[in-house]
């Protein structure tokens, strides 16, 4: 098992930290290679810049959206709209669910689900 499968089956998600390590191990090569690796691999949404910590408070605000709340940003809510439903927690469940009532969406959802679920059993 290479060091990056390891590091992956160990939890290890952050594409930085993966491409510092094998540098320290005489990878001559830039980061990019290792984000792409991992983009195949992730089972989580990369961290887009800088994030502040979620409370308890936020969850709940999350899980009880009403129909003026905020979404998720676009990359975030793509990320959940390709995952299979049955694998999201309860706060992106209920995000997909909301918006999933606009029939466009959820057919649109449903084909890129079937697209993403293809190329993974394919190894692409």
């Amino acid at each position: 098992m290479s060091h990056l499968e390891r590091r992956l089956a160990e939890g290890c998600e952050n594409g930085l930290a993966l491409w510092r390590e094998l540098r320290g191990l005489g990878y001559p090569h830039g980061s990019k290679q290792i984000h792409r690796w991992l983009a195949e691999r992730r089972t989580v949404p990369a961290r887009v810049g800088r994030r502040r910590r979620q409370s308890a408070d936020d969850v709940q605000t999350i899980v009880g959206r009403g129909k003026g709340s905020p979404l998720p940003a676009p990359r975030q809510l793509a990320w959940l709209l390709v995952q299979p439903v049955a694998t999201l927690g309860m706060a992106d469940a209920a995000v997909v669910s909301r918006v999933e009532q606009d029939v466009e969406v959820r057919t649109g959802a449903e084909l890129a689900r079937r697209f993403t679920a293809l190329v993974r059993a394919c190894g692409v």
